[in-house]
């Protein structure tokens, strides 16, 4: 099921537009994806701690001051501060693929989801970026999915363009112009 990014994009939209009033959109990211590196690195622990509800907000804002004030932007600071009053830290991951998005779009960089039968080898995925940045002529970003069901073939997604060139999707072309000549 999909989730529904709705909120999330809007704070990484108000993020975004605050951290590039501050000439900080870099620095804002690299904080945001530290904070989330330690956390994954420690078990959400401290996400998880700012999540409980049994610990008072009060406890929570002090953690949240003593713990990053010293080390990252004061903008993720706040940010966070946010998120805590407005009981959404729970959409943080979520807010800072949202952010991601956004950090690329203003670097000229796209996404493109690539699935695959079996990994890519990095020679592969170096020719198919290439091939994608001259075709779309900006720089691309990939991100590789497996997923054995296409049995073989790509299938390459940039923003709201697909391009399915699966074994499973060619199969069942064939099975449908088969079953259209049948039926003639």
């Amino acid at each position: 099921m999909a989730r529904d990014t709705g909120i999330a994009r809007r704070y990484a939209q108000a993020l975004f537009l605050a951290a590039q009033k501050k000439d900080a959109v870099d620095r804002v990211w690299d904080d945001l994806q530290g904070v989330i590196a330690v956390d994954k690195a420690a078990g959400d622990r401290f996400r998880l701690f700012l999540e409980s509800p049994h610990v008072p907000t009060e406890h929570k804002f002090a953690a949240l001051e003593a713990t990053f004030r010293p080390v990252v932007h004061g903008l993720v600071v706040e940010f966070f501060r946010l998120l805590l009053g407005k009981k959404r830290l729970f959409e943080l991951r979520t807010i800072v693929d949202e952010f991601e998005r956004l950090v690329e779009g203003h670097k000229g960089i796209v996404r493109a989801r690539v699935t695959s039968a079996v990994p890519l080898a990095d020679s592969e995925l170096r020719g198919l970026v290439s091939a994608l940045e001259s075709g779309l002529k900006k720089n691309v970003r990939v991100v590789s999915n497996v997923d054995p069901g296409i049995i073989g073939g790509l299938v390459v997604r940039v923003g709201d363009r697909i391009a399915d060139e699966s074994v499973r999707t060619l199969l069942n072309r064939l099975r449908e112009q088969l079953l259209a000549a049948t039926a003639s």
